[in-house]
Order: C-alpha cells, then structure tokens, then sequence
C-alpha cells in the first residue's frame, strides 16, 4: 500500500486486462467516433466488428447495453451487424473507459500517524 494524500491508501492499482486493438484517438468522443465511423468503408467497418468481438467476453453486454446477465458472442455479433454508427460509436466510447487503468483507494481516519 503507499500513502497519496494523508488519509487515503490505494488497495489495489487495476490494468486493463489487455491492450485495445481499437487506438485511442478513435475513442475519444462519440461525436467524433460516429463521423470517422460513417466515412469508413465497408471493409473498415468489418475491421472494427472484429476488433470490437476481440474483447473479453464479460463486455459484450456493456458494449451493447443490454440488460441481461450475459451475453453470447453469437448474440453480439448479431448486434454488431445491426448497429448503427451511433451505437458503435457509444461502444466505442464505453470501450475507452473500461480499458483505463482504475486505482481503488480507500479512507482510514488514523493513516499517517504514528501507532
């Protein structure tokens, strides 16, 4: 555990379980996703349904905000081909902040002082 502020100790420090295969620049806003998505061709946009289907499985429901306690990769594959660019844009968006790095901290009253 290390010490940022008086008071506060970080549990755990969490990575993304991989690298994305989407770059960073692409996921910066929705807005900004939608226009790049509908300028792409076909072929482009078979690329990023496969990179899309290339996460972790437990994602699927997140990226399609789907209500359900899981979701098949069949099932998702189904929602990729049927998705506009507004939704993949807002996966893509969801995907940004799922892949950074999260530090867990938690509050104790007597940290820093002496036992």
């Amino acid at each position: 555990m290390s010490s940022g502020s008086p008071g506060f100790g970080m549990l755990v420090q969490a990575s993304p379980p991989k690298p994305s295969l989407i770059p960073a620049s692409l996921r910066a806003s929705r807005s900004y996703d939608e226009r790049t998505l509908s300028s792409l061709s076909p072929e482009g946009l078979a690329c990023v349904h496969e990179a899309l289907l290339g996460v972790d499985r437990h994602y699927y429901r997140r990226l399609a905000r789907v209500h359900a306690p899981y979701m098949r990769k069949t099932e998702f594959r189904d929602w990729l081909g049927a998705a506009d660019t507004g939704s993949l844009a807002w996966s893509m968006q969801i995907l940004s902040v799922l892949a950074q790095t999260k530090a867990y901290l938690y509050w104790c009253r007597d940290w820093g002082t002496a036992d």
